[in-house]
Order: structure tokens, then C-alpha cells, then sequence
């Protein structure tokens, strides 16, 4: 039998490359920015836009515990963590819409895949005075997590963009809670919508999302499985509806309670 002979000049090949690499600066891998964790301290007054500019494309902003002052919507357009210590409030000045079509946002996450938003509450600077708490627009698997929204017409809005992540908020709203236009995938799970009286508490449309272990309370509608019609937001200046009814979903393990109709 004629063993190989090829094969020590493949070890050799290997043993060089890895001494190559491993003589390589640390630099050489950082492929991606890292970015930084900036603090928001408390009381602050439009620092937020700041703050995400200064921790860049990875970093994080951590926003402290009291109330932190915006006088305008704020565009999160890179992939940063925005994380609440326990009681950080965001309290921002939004235009509301009497029939709620025009959206305005406080938070706008646009073109921002991978972006976080988590242990907020989020509220307008006039009690129920506020447009929309959060857009998730034209980016992908963005997460919103363990927010408390309350004073908005609508909690979170999802327009064209895959793999949004809304997990264990609380959210009352006048018109509609959770609602996800345009975007395949999405994940509804362990949220709380309540008092949404002029509208629909979860609003599934497009394909193959999950709705699961949702609360949905003392609102017109708990949980549709529908489309938006052509034209039933502006968003960025721009009419929008949903490209596709919500087929596919996974609707299971929700409690409606308090509704005019639990699940349509």
C-alpha cells in the first residue's frame, strides 16, 4: 500500500498560515466597529440622538433611571442598544393625527437592522398627547423588549422589516397597539395591550409571524389576523398597507379579556 505524500506539505501550508495569523494585531479581525457604551444621565433634554451618535454602529446607550426630556421624534439609524435601567423614562413631544393615519414616532428605527430597544417607558409630554411610541422601519430583526408605553395612539408600528422581535411590553394606546404592516417573520409573544378602544390591540399581517402568550384587554379588537389596507398609514411621508394578509401566523396561548371581540 503507497501512502499519500502530499499531505506533510499541507501540514506545512497550515502550520504557516496559523503562525500567519496569529501574528496578526488584534485589529486585523475587527471586521466590524464594536462601538461604546454611553451613558444618558438623568434629566437630560434631547441627549438621546447624541448619545446614539457617540456609542456608534454596536455600542449601547444606557439610559438611566428619572425622566429624560425629548422635544421631537428621535431617528435611531444605526444598530445600537438602547437600554433602560429600571424606572428611565423617555417622555417626547409627538403630533397626534385625529384619525390616526399620519404616523409620528418617538422613537423611529429606520434602516437599522439589529437594533434594540429594551426597559423603557416611553411617554408623551401631555397625557394621552402622543402620535406613536415606536417604528420599526426598513430594518430587520430589531428587538423591543420589557417597554412600558402608555398616552400614545399607537404602541409599535413594524413597516417592512423582517424578524422584529416584540416581547414582554406593556402597552395601552388609543388606536392601535402592536401592529406589523410589512415584515415576514415576526415574533409577538408574552406582551400586554390593553384599552386600545378605537382599534385593534395586535394587528398580524404579512406571513408566517407568531402571536403567543399575549394579553389583550378592554379593547375593540384583541388580536386581527388581517391586511392594512393601501393607504392606512403614512409613514415617512409615504402611504402605506400591507403587501400580504397575515397568513401563515401562529396564534395560540393568548388571553382576551374585555373586548368587543376577542380575535378576529
Amino acid at each position: 500500500m503507497t501512502l499519500p505524500t502530499h499531505r506533510p506539505r499541507v501540514f506545512l501550508l497550515e502550520s504557516l498560515l496559523a503562525l500567519t495569523l496569529f501574528a496578526l494585531p488584534l485589529s486585523a479581525f475587527a471586521a466590524l466597529p464594536a462601538g461604546k457604551t454611553v451613558t444618558l444621565a438623568k434629566g437630560s433634554v434631547n441627549g438621546l440622538a447624541l448619545a446614539i451618535a457617540a456609542a456608534g454602529p454596536g455600542g449601547t446607550v444606557v439610559v438611566q433611571t428619572g425622566v429624560h426630556y425629548e422635544s421631537g421624534p428621535v431617528v435611531v439609524a444605526i444598530p445600537v442598544t438602547i437600554l433602560g435601567k429600571r424606572g428611565a423614562v423617555i417622555q417626547s413631544v409627538t403630533t397626534p393625527d385625529p384619525g390616526y393615519i399620519t404616523v409620528e414616532a418617538a422613537l423611529h428605527v429606520k434602516g437599522a437592522s439589529g437594533a434594540v430597544i429594551k426597559g423603557l417607558e416611553l411617554r408623551p409630554s401631555l397625557p394621552d398627547s402622543g402620535n406613536t411610541a415606536i417604528v420599526i422601519e426598513n430594518a430587520n430583526d430589531v428587538e423591543i423588549a420589557g417597554n412600558t408605553i402608555a398616552g400614545y395612539q399607537g404602541g409599535v408600528l413594524v413597516q417592512n422589516a423582517d424578524r422584529a422581535a416584540i416581547s414582554g411590553n406593556t402597552i395601552s394606546a388609543s388606536f392601535m397597539g402592536i401592529v406589523n404592516i410589512n415584515g415576514a417573520g415576526a415574533r409577538i409573544t408574552e406582551n400586554n395591550v390593553s384599552d386600545v378602544v378605537n382599534g385593534f390591540g395586535i394587528w398580524a399581517c404579512d406571513l408566517n409571524g407568531r402571536a403567543s402568550g399575549n394579553a389583550v384587554s378592554n379593547s375593540f379588537i384583541g388580536i386581527i389576523a388581517c391586511k392594512v389596507p393601501p393607504g392606512g398609514f403614512v409613514i415617512s411621508g409615504i402611504p402605506v398597507g400591507s403587501s400580504n394578509p397575515g397568513g401563515g401566523w401562529t396564534i395560540r396561548g393568548n388571553f382576551a379579556s374585555g373586548n368587543q371581540w376577542g380575535y378576529l
